[in-house]
């Protein structure tokens, strides 16, 4: 699949947001486990798909 400047600029948006996020979380911690749901929610598809 191939995106355009504006899709990928927006993608870019979207995870930068996420990171914020989650870095603001007051339970943030870098275990294995949290690694792995730092990866979902930064990579969703799309702002509907549902967190797991």
């Amino acid at each position: 699949m191939h995106l355009s400047d504006d899709e990928r600029t927006e993608e870019a948006d979207k995870v930068s947001s996420r990171i914020a996020q989650i870095l603001s979380e007051t339970a943030f911690s870098f275990s294995p486990n949290e690694y792995i749901s730092i990866h979902r929610k930064l990579f969703r598809v799309s702002t509907n798909t549902p967190e797991r």
